[in-house]
Order: structure tokens, then sequence, then C-alpha cells
């Protein structure tokens, strides 16, 4: 039997080059090999000594560079070593798993124009899975050894032809070599580029690029070049094109074409099939904001027990996509065409519940959906939607119309009428079966379900906050301690009129005119054009990024946030953001904000009619004594808790899947021949023309038999 080498060149990261390394020794591979780890004079002296006392035991071969070569010239030495050894290069980083390597090696062999082989990726580019030429964590509840298992069994013997080989794990046949020549270490010494060069040359000479897609190896990314990969990427780029002008184009019509796309979907499929998990459809509109995060957050909680689905509207079709965290599953149906394909794949995936979290941009009989699966429903009240098309019980003003106490909600409509000319007694009698229906109505606050309760008084309600994914609310609230300078306020989000721009802006120029120690800080935006400007005490600090916002406040340093809301809310993300890091609040005495606060030490709730100037008056009240920070215990008034109640552990039935790749994919991907895909130039052009709307429109109106008949002829 021949013997591989596997070379892994190491630079920096203890961890990862450990995990790399003990993953190929620990795995069960009957392919000869011998494990050559090169040391590029590593500026961390814990690794150069592990690596020697792991040599010295006889576990590798050892190479150690006296000055710091690069990463393409120590590839190079390794794949010198031994001239007529077929290679292997895998970057520190990675973890494999099973028999990786004899499957890489039989795929090889498959045929002897093969140049190089890689295999699937968590960070792989155009070898990506879940999610396709992007970075993905691994699938919530996987390790590389169980979704490996999976590659290994559901794309047995499969490959495909790529453009390149991607780095991180890649087989190189040593004939390949031979022609070729090694990595161009005078152009890409650093690293990045140099596959992509390597593999070009080589299909110039008749070289075949193959993705092996019956192996997954974990790859982390950019452990050792970390600061600076972005820069060196882009330089390697300019390099490849100039010695490669038609690259760009060549990249950009295969991932237009995606022909991988059935490979990844037959692991989904498979995953699907063998997760033995029961499966909720969550029913929404295509908006982002607090609905869409508490989706996501109810799959981090549930989704080691649950399938969650999600629907959404896409103009006139909808969109089926796989919730669960790290998946990227997704598929479109025109509702118009493919209704009763919609619903023959929701109950193959042993769809058991709908959850409706809204329904706005739905035609009327997706409301239907949960009797059309003859299955129960949920609704979350994530707005007043189902009670009022204005959706935030505002009125023409943008503020609080005064619902429920208020009577004059046809007036209302007249003045800003919804499609149909309902009134507002035809809007709400459209979904009252559907609240009737429903197991069970969430409300995220008490306030909401007194405000439903006056208009849908027989829905059965549950009173659940929004579960808590990531930092707890804080059980001590900073003190505020002014002393000598301005008192700094903060407003967080995008701050629509309903939520208090204008009311922020008067009181930041009220504050500037009086000469008033306030200074006002919006983190985000408002919805016109807020400006600084000479006449206002306010800073707008503009979009900010999520992961870095605790660090944008902490450099604020706010004394207290105001949340100046002209509307009930139903439950408000940002003020949990600023709960979980112990900051004093203010708000309006109305809807869920206030009710979050209350009891909560330095927390104010001030009342709705507020004016700027005794907003600024309120604030330098407090800026005039120091109020001591205080422990507390937050609210715990709700007995419901969705880890526990959402989905009991004795309703932990599942239905079997017998869902396929083909459902998920539009009509005419190419299928595999001969182990890997083929189809002509017009067969590729077909595939790309289904996969526009245009084209799932029309292929949707022909039947299967003329469709398998078409895909004959191509030989697709």
């Amino acid at each position: 039997m021949k013997v591989i080498d596997i070379i892994v060149p190491v630079y920096r990261g203890l961890a990862e080059t450990r995990r790399c390394v003990e993953s190929v020794l620990g795995s069960a591979n009957r392919q000869s090999y011998e494990l050559i780890v090169i040391n590029d004079c590593s500026p961390e002296p814990e690794i150069t000594q592990w690596l020697r006392d792991r040599a010295s035991e006889g576990a590798f071969t050892l190479l150690e560079n006296e000055h710091n070569l690069g990463f393409v010239a120590t590839v190079n030495r390794g794949m010198q070593l031994h001239g007529d050894r077929d290679v292997l290069l895998l970057n520190s980083d990675t973890e494999v798993a099973n028999n990786w390597l004899d499957r890489i090696v039989a795929a090889a062999a498959s045929d002897d124009r093969i140049g190089t082989l890689t295999p699937f990726s968590n960070n792989a580019t155009i070898c990506s899975y879940p999610g396709f030429c992007q970075s993905n964590d691994l699938p919530q509840g996987a390790t590389v050894a169980s979704l490996d298992a999976v590659f290994s069994e559901a794309n047995r013997g499969l490959t495909a032809d790529i453009p390149t080989a991607v780095g991180f794990c890649m087989y190189i046949a040593r004939a390949c070599l031979d022609e070729v020549g090694y990595f161009d270490a005078e152009t890409f010494g650093r690293g990045y580029g140099e596959e992509n060069d390597f593999c070009l040359r080589a299909s110039k000479c008749g070289w075949r690029n193959l993705l092996v897609a019956d192996v997954f190896v974990f790859h982390e990314g950019s452990v050792s070049f970390s600061t600076e990969c972005t820069a060196l990427q882009q330089e390697a780029m300019v390099r490849l094109v100039q010695k490669h002008p038609d690259y760009p184009r060549l990249i950009r019509d295969w991932i237009q074409a995606d022909p991988l796309q059935m490979l990844r979907r037959n692991i989904d499929m498979a995953r699907l099939n063998q997760g033995n998990r029961p499966a909720v459809l969550f029913v929404a509109h295509n908006s982002a904001g607090g609905t869409y995060k508490h989706m996501r957050d109810l799959a981090v909680v549930l989704g080691e027990r649950l399938n969650i689905f999600l629907l959404e509207p896409v103009g006139s079709a909808v969109q089926l996509s796989w919730l669960n965290t790290g998946e990227c599953l997704t598929a479109t149906f025109d509702l118009a065409e493919e209704w009763s394909r919609l619903l023959d794949i929701l109950q193959r995936l042993g769809i058991q519940r709908v959850h409706y979290h809204h329904v706005m941009g739905y035609r009327p009989d997706t409301l239907n959906l949960h009797k059309a699966l003859g299955i129960p429903c949920d609704i979350t009240l994530h707005d007043y939607y189902l009670l009022c098309p204005q959706v935030h019980l505002s009125d023409a003003s943008s503020r609080y119309c005064g619902f429920p106490q208020r009577v004059a909600c046809d007036s209302c409509l007249q003045e800003r009428p919804v499609d149909g000319q309902l009134s507002i007694a035809e809007w709400r009698a459209q979904y009252r079966a559907l609240m009737n229906s429903a197991d069970r109505v969430f409300c995220p606050a008490q306030d909401v379900m007194d405000r439903f309760r006056t208009v849908f008084d027989k829905a059965r309600y549950v009173y659940a906050p929004h579960p808590v994914v990531g930092d707890a609310e804080l059980d001590r609230v900073r003190e505020i301690d002014v002393k000598d300078r301005p008192i700094r306020v903060a407003c967080l989000g995008a701050l629509p009129e309903i939520k208090g721009v204008a009311v922020l802006e008067a009181a930041a120029v009220d504050a500037r005119k009086q000469n008033h120690r306030v200074e006002y800080h919006l983190i985000g935006y408002g919805s016109y054009k807020l400006k600084e400007r000479p006449e206002a005490n306010l800073v707008v600090h503009g979009q900010y990024d999520n992961a870095r916002l605790h660090e944008l406040i902490d450099t604020i340093a706010p004394d207290i946030f105001w949340f100046p809301a002209q509307v009930p809310e139903t439950y408000g993300y940002t003020l949990s953001e600023v709960l979980a890091a112990g900051y004093p609040v203010a708000v309006t005495d109305l809807g869920a904000l206030a009710e979050r606060v209350a009891g909560r030490p330095n927390s104010w709730a001030c009342p709705l009619n507020t004016s700027p100037a005794a907003w600024n008056a309120f604030f330098l009240s407090l800026a005039g004594e120091l109020v001591p920070a205080q422990n507390y215990v937050p609210d715990t008034r709700s007995d419901f808790d969705y880890s526990e109640h959402y989905w009991p552990a004795e309703s932990n039935e599942s239905s079997a899947v017998s869902v396929t790749a083909e459902d998920f994919l539009p009509v005419g991907i190419p299928v595999l021949e001969n182990g890997h895909f083929a189809g002509s130039r017009l067969s590729r052009a077909i595939h790309y023309f289904v996969t526009t709307k245009v084209g799932r429109m029309l292929s949707a109106r022909i039947d299967t038999a003329h469709k398998d008949k078409v895909k004959s002829m191509l030989r697709l």
C-alpha cells in the first residue's frame, strides 16, 4: 500500500494545533500515512515545546524552520520531502474524524486525471456546509465526528468538479505536482491564493479539481494570521487576477450556478431523517426586529429537542427555512401554484404544531394552515396587528390612540384606510377564528394580554415573557453619580416617531436653549435624518454592531437609559440589553416597558404626556443627588418557562420524516452521473433559469413526467 504524506504547517495556536494533530493520530484509517508537522519558527514557545515532546514519542515527523519561511515555502518544503508520494495539506486549525483519509484516497483512485481533492467543511468558501460560501458554526448538537458520519453515508462515493481546491485540506496527486510544479512561493509567500493559482495551472494541463462529497473536516479559520488575514487575502487576490484574469468570472459563474446544492441538501435530509425530533412550524412576516429575534432565541432554547421550521412571505411566494441554530436549508413555493405541494412537504416533514408569530403579508387561507394540516396551533402576540391594522396602536400623529378606552377606531381607519376598506369590526372578525382556535396565545407582558382580552375574550392566553438567551438581567443596578459634569442620557436602537425620536430631539434642543447640564446620546438612529445640531445637546452615534454594543456603551458611559416610547410596546429587546448591563432606566408609563421596570431600583416610569422641558427637569433632579445602587430580585410572576412547558417531555414523540433533497431544490438541478456532476452547457443554462422566479413559475406548470423526459434528453 502506498504511503500518503499528511503535511501540517504550524505557526500559532497551541490549542488548535493539538486538536488537529491528535485528531489525525486518533482517526480510524486503514490507509498508510506519515504525519509531517513543520514548525515555521513559531513565536509561541509552548507550541515548539509541545511539538518536540510529541515528536520524541514517535507520534509524527517534526521539521523545524530555522527562520520563518512563510506558509507557502513551508508547504513546499513538506511536499518536496518524498518525491514519490501523494500529499495532503492540512491546516493546523482543522479537525478530522473517523476514516476520513480512506475516503479521500478512494476518491483519488477513481480517475488518474484527478489533480486535487477537497472535502466539505464548515469554513471552506465554495465547499462550506451548511451555508454556501460562508463561515459556519457546527449545527446545534452536532460534533465533527457525528457530522462526518452523516457525510460518509448520505454522499457515499460522490464527488463533484470544482473550479479550485480550498487549501485548508487539500489532497494533491504526485503526478499532478510533477507536471504542474509546486506552489508559487515568490508570488504568494505569506499565504492565500497559492492553492487557487496551483489549481488553475493544473486545469490548464488537463487535471481535475474535485470535491470529495462524503468527507467533512472542521476548519476554525485564520488562526495563524487572524489579525492580518483580510489584508493578506486582498493582496493575494490582486496577484491572482494578474496571473489569471478570467478567475473572477470563473468563480462568479460557478457560484451563481451552485452545482453543489444537491450534495448539501443530501446532508440536510439525512440529518432530518436521523434526528428523531418532533417538528414545529413558525409562521411570521419577513421583517427583521423583535419577532425574528424571539424566534431565533426559541430555536436556541428548544433546538436540542425540536426541529423548528419557519414560513415567511416573499412577494407572492413563501419561503420555508430550517430555523434551528446553524442550519441553512430553504425552499421557495409559489402559493398560487404550489399550495398543495407545500402542504405535502410540511406533512412529510412531520410538522406537529403551527406557531403563528405574525400573519402580515399572507393571504387568508394561510390562517387555516394548521387546519389544513390537521394539527394544533399557538400564537405569540408581538404587536397589535390582530387588533388593529395600525399595528402599534398609534394615531395619525404617531402617538398612542388610547385603546381600549377610546372608541374612534372606524374614524381612524377612514383617515388611514387598509386594503379592502375594512371597518375595525371586519378587520377583527377575520382573525377571531384563528385566535379562538389556538391552544395557547402567548403574551410577553400582562399589559398585552389585558388589551387583547377586551376584543378576543374567548382566547386561551398564557403570560409568557420571552426567554433570555445571552446575558441575564443583573440583580444589581448601577448608581447615578454625576458630580461635576452633565448627566448623560442615552437612547438605544432604531428610534422611529412612535418610539419618541421627536421627543428626544425636542428635549435636546430645550437642554441647549436653557443651558441645562443634560447631554443626550442616541446609540442608533432616528426615523428621519436626525442630525447633531449646534442648538441641541445631542450626539447621534448611528447604527452599531450588536457584537460590540456593550463596548460602545462603555465608551459613552451613560448615567441612565431613556425609552421615550409614545405607544405601548409589547416587550422591548433594547430594554433587555440595558437591564442585562444593570443601567438605571427611565420609560414612559405605558405598556410592557413600564411593566418590566416596575419595582426595579433606579428605574422610573414617567407620564406619557411629559413635556421635553419636564423631561430635562426630571433628569436634572437625578443629577443633583447620588442615587445608590441596590440589590433586587427581577420579576418572576409568570409560571411559564419555554424550556420546560413549551414542549413537555411526554409530548416528545416524533413523526417520520420522508422528504428528499429534490423537495428543497428548484426543478432541474443537475443529478449525479458516475459519481460526479455532469451536464452540457445547455443543461447548465436550464438549471440556472429554473432557479429564477420566472423559471420556478414555469417549472411549476410542467408535470413530473415531462420534466423527467427533459432531464433524460439533456442527461441532467
